[in-house]
């Protein structure tokens, strides 16, 4: 028994000088100042490295951090101004109470004026199961920030530019569950959740209204939703909204005057999918009115066209060569109820532009074109008119012309051969026509022929012409 009892003392003696040894490292400036670099020098790894510069304050109380390094591969992260409070109390039942995590952090992007993200976070971790942190984050505005995300607004944005939002991790180490909410310049809601074994995410963001300006118009997406799953290797998404314009002589803007209605709900969608590794992306899009998205942002006016419904479906990747190619795989919409199809196959690099394959076609015409866009001009090109009808109601007959361009984009040449056969409107008709011809921005060289032309109405009889130009409007003059 008094063996036992001296080992009890000896027991406890230990414990109490262990204990007063912690407490002496953790609540000492310097005691905490060498334990966070014994952390840091044995969590260092390869492509992990964690540094901590003017460290001041305990453990026990609150530490402070001039500077944090975080290296993650090539990569390296500052942020400044830390400041931690930690209840290391709450450890003894398995929690970690964070009262407070803040700092700052200086982006390393000049093409938005390299702003400064502040946060600020506090929550409690259960080292065995759940755990809970709120954060908030706000962004410094910059000029080249507001200058990028000037035309993304809502109606009830302020004048003055920021970028804040808050939000709240929660769960535990299988499954983290994330609520974020985007407060400035556009209210957007998130939530999600991330498997981190599986390194594997599912997240859906909302927003009621966001505005898109340019000068005076404006474009609203209602009712927007955006659903991303995917993992380190694939990504889906799919975007839907409503599209609704308004332009400069319409009056002031008013959400109350666009609500969102049953038929014209997700008039945009977009589905795409990517894969990282083959850095390639498949996609389709949806528009129920196509001119909503140049009217206001171009200074095109597809509205005069009338068209119809728009659906595009085709796939972006990088080739083994570097280049990045687009390729539509079918392209459907209307022109005044005319069906339309197009197709084509892009591939653009440093040096221009190459298209494998571009084809228009609606029922009864078409035009294709082969060829590239580099430092000069290459481009070959078939056009082929069966149906006039489609373009001058009441107009027949058929139409091939064939054409080369060269020379470069501010000087470019044509050539070009047209045959014609059997073409008419109401009292006109020409069975046969034919143009060569070489066109230039200077010149014109050339010779056509017309068989058994019509061309001033019954009462004319038919008339063979044949002839040749040569010259240039300069030449002509007044």
């Amino acid at each position: 028994m008094r063996i036992l009892s001296l080992v009890l003392r000896l027991s406890l003696s230990l414990l109490l000088l262990i204990s007063l040894v912690t407490v002496v490292i953790i609540g000492t400036e310097s005691g905490t100042q060498a334990l966070l670099a014994q952390v840091s020098n044995s969590t260092a790894t390869e492509d992990f490295e964690l540094t901590l510069h003017g460290v001041s304050g305990s453990l026990l109380r609150q530490v402070n951090a001039e500077r944090v390094s975080v290296r993650l591969g090539d990569s390296l992260y500052e942020i400044t101004d830390v400041v931690s409070k930690v209840s290391l109390l709450a450890l003894l039942s398995n929690e970690l109470i964070i009262q407070q995590f803040s700092g700052s952090y200086t982006t390393q992007s000049k093409d938005i004026g390299n702003p400064s993200v502040y946060f600020s976070s506090q929550g409690v971790i259960d080292l065995t199961a759940n755990h809970h942190l709120d954060i908030e984050w706000r962004v410094d505005p910059t000029s080249e920030l507001e200058s990028l995300l000037a035309p993304v607004t809502s109606l009830n944005s302020q004048e003055n530019f920021w970028l804040s939002g808050k939000a709240t991790i929660s769960g535990s180490l299988e499954s983290i569950s994330i609520e974020h909410e985007l407060l400035s310049p556009v209210p957007i809601t998130s939530s999600g959740t991330v498997n981190p074994s599986e390194l594997s995410y599912t997240f859906d963001h909302f927003s009621e209204q966001i505005v898109l300006r340019r000068e005076e118009a404006a474009l609203f997406l209602l009712s927007t939703r955006l659903t991303t799953v995917g993992d380190t290797s694939n990504l889906e998404a799919e975007l839907t909204t409503e599209l609704v314009a308004n332009r400069a002589d319409e009056g002031e803007l008013s959400l109350q005057s666009f609500a969102p209605s049953a038929a014209s709900a997700n008039n945009l969608s977009l589905n795409s999918s990517i894969a990282f590794a083959n850095r390639s992306a498949n996609f389709s899009v949806f528009v129920q009115t196509p001119d909503l998205l140049t009217t206001v942002f171009s200074n095109l006016a597809l509205s005069s066209f009338n068209l119809g419904p728009l659906t595009m479906a085709g796939r972006l990747n990088q080739t083994p060569l570097g280049t990045t190619a687009f390729t539509i795989e079918t392209l459907a919409t209307s022109i005044d109820g005319t069906p339309l199809t197009a197709s084509s196959r892009l591939e653009a690099s440093a040096n221009g532009l190459t298209i494998e394959r571009l084809e228009i076609a609606t029922a009864g015409n078409s035009i294709t074109a082969t060829g590239s866009a580099n430092d000069g001009l290459n481009l070959d090109f078939i056009v082929n008119i069966t149906d006039w009808d489609e373009f001058v109601p009441g107009a027949s007959g058929t139409l091939l012309g064939e054409g080369h361009l060269s020379g470069t984009a501010s000087s470019p040449i044509a050539t070009v051969a047209i045959a014609g056969s059997r073409m008419g409107y109401k009292s006109y008709s020409i069975e046969a026509i034919s143009l060569m011809a070489t066109v230039d921005a200077a010149v014109f060289d050339g010779t056509f022929s017309l068989k058994d032309a019509v061309l001033f109405g019954d009462a004319q009889d038919p008339i063979n012409v044949e002839g040749k130009a040569k010259g240039s409007p300069s030449d002509h003059a007044l």
